[in-house]
């Protein structure tokens, strides 16, 4: 199946799971304390949802390494623009360091969009070896947990409860 940014199931999912209770907070807890990219989080979740992409521990790390270019050269770097902005400048008015955050925030959006584009194309080449099987959550839990071993990152208590919230949300999505 070709992607492209008018048609990408995985935007579309993650702009409506991002916005269910507990998912934003649990998934920028994750992003500071673990330094996790969001949106190969939310790939993880996704394909639990889908069927459609069974990665192995080894498929997480190519998706790492296939993504790692465009996440840190351009989305991480449009990230820190958008909190510089945020803080604002003492020659700005108020209105206009809202304006240039805002402009700054929509340019960031896009660009993640784009990455998203990038993991799901790069998962289209990689072999699938996993069934998915169990309950949804189960999945979602195999697969962040997969992607977590890949960013060879140790978690703690308030993580795995980060994680939790993650998985459960999808109970309630009715994904």
């Amino acid at each position: 199946m070709f992607y492209d940014l008018d048609s990408n199931p995985f935007w579309d999912f993650s702009v409506r799971f991002y916005r269910l209770p507990g998912v934003a907070s649990a998934c920028l807890r994750l992003q500071t304390s673990l330094g996790l990219d969001v949106n190969l989080l939310l790939f993880s979740v996704w394909s639990s949802t889908t069927g459609a992409f069974g990665l192995d521990l080894q498929g997480y790390k190519q998706l790492i390494e296939d993504t790692a270019p465009w996440h840190h050269g351009v989305v991480r770097t449009m990230r820190q623009a958008r909190q510089t902005a945020k803080a604002g400048h003492p020659l700005l008015s108020q209105s206009e360091a809202e304006t240039a955050y805002r402009s700054v925030l929509a340019v960031e959006l896009g660009l993640e969009r784009y990455e998203q584009l990038i993991i799901i194309r790069a998962a289209e080449t990689l072999e699938k070896p996993l069934a998915l099987t169990g309950p949804i959550d189960a999945r979602a839990r195999r697969n962040m947990d997969l992607y977590l071993e890949a960013q060879q990152v140790s978690t703690d208590a308030e993580d795995r409860a980060a994680l939790d919230t993650i998985a459960s949300a999808l109970l309630n999505d009715g994904a």
